[in-house]
């Protein structure tokens, strides 16, 4: 096949033919990257519509199982407890039994307790009822006492008007960090920064524990069964926002979300 030059006829030379052959396999290199780029965005894009679906189906799973706990298990619990008030009052004169009996009403007292922490977890009514910032406060103070840590909370800024559905990520982002210092910090101290201001919302969950290697954590996350940090990626993206995740061994880890508002 003979390729001439359209101005003046003649045949391109062999260094010119060379050359536009390069030139034409270097334009193919650059079609098909972006071929591949483009299916590579498409598929990212299907796989977060994914995760967020998976994540929306999660939370209504939470919410049926926490409707279906109170309205079974706790209810039964309670009425247990009123039929065992009503027992003592018929008690008289047998110490031992009223010993007994107190201590039956001890354990479904706690029982009852764990119940209400259990949906309290699965479903957070302090979400619905107070929205995200004064929930976050109430939460982060109730686990403070609970682990005898010294837990500073510090509000910067008005209460963003979020979407339930941003305002529920955030919530379960800071839960999950929260309970990474319970499970694995073995901190004394941790500080809960909240602020709103220049368009968006930046949540910091901040602890004095024995921290850790970051990149080998995320290694052995993306091979086992722990999908903490990859979750709360996920739920960051949800809402249009970022994720960070700063750590070293002895020197604590910190936990930032930004969101833009």
């Amino acid at each position: 096949m003979n390729v001439t030059n359209k101005k003046s006829g003649e045949e391109f030379t062999r260094d010119e033919l060379e050359l536009l052959t390069s030139f034409a396999e270097h334009v193919a290199i650059v079609l098909q990257r972006n071929v591949l780029l483009s299916e590579l965005e498409e598929n990212r894009s299907i796989q977060e519509r994914l995760t967020k679906k998976i994540i929306d189906a999660q939370e209504e799973e939470r919410k049926r199982i926490a409707l279906a706990i109170h309205d079974s298990v706790v209810q039964l619990i309670a009425s247990t407890l009123l039929r065992l008030d009503a027992c003592e009052a018929h008690l008289s004169g047998n110490d031992r039994a009223r010993a007994e009996l107190y201590k039956a009403k001890e354990v479904l007292d706690d029982s009852l307790g764990e119940m209400r922490g259990l949906i309290s977890d699965l479903r957070p009514v302090l979400l619905d009822d107070l929205g995200l910032i004064p929930a976050l406060r109430k939460t982060a103070e109730e686990w403070g006492k609970e682990m005898g840590i010294t837990t500073e909370i510090t509000l910067e800024g008005p209460h963003p008007d979020l979407p339930k559905s941003a305002e529920t990520a955030l919530f379960r982002i800071v839960q999950e960090a929260l309970a990474n210092v319970k499970n694995h910090a073995k901190a004394t101290r941790m500080d809960l920064k909240i602020t709103s201001a220049d368009g968006r919302l930046e949540i910091k969950v901040k602890d004095n524990g024995v921290g850790f290697d970051f990149e080998k954590i995320i290694a052995k996350s993306l091979t086992s069964k722990n999908i903490g940090f990859e979750s709360m990626q996920e739920r960051a993206k949800m809402c249009e926002g970022s994720l960070e995740i700063n750590s070293a061994p002895g020197k604590g880890t910190e936990v930032k979300v930004v969101v833009p508002l």
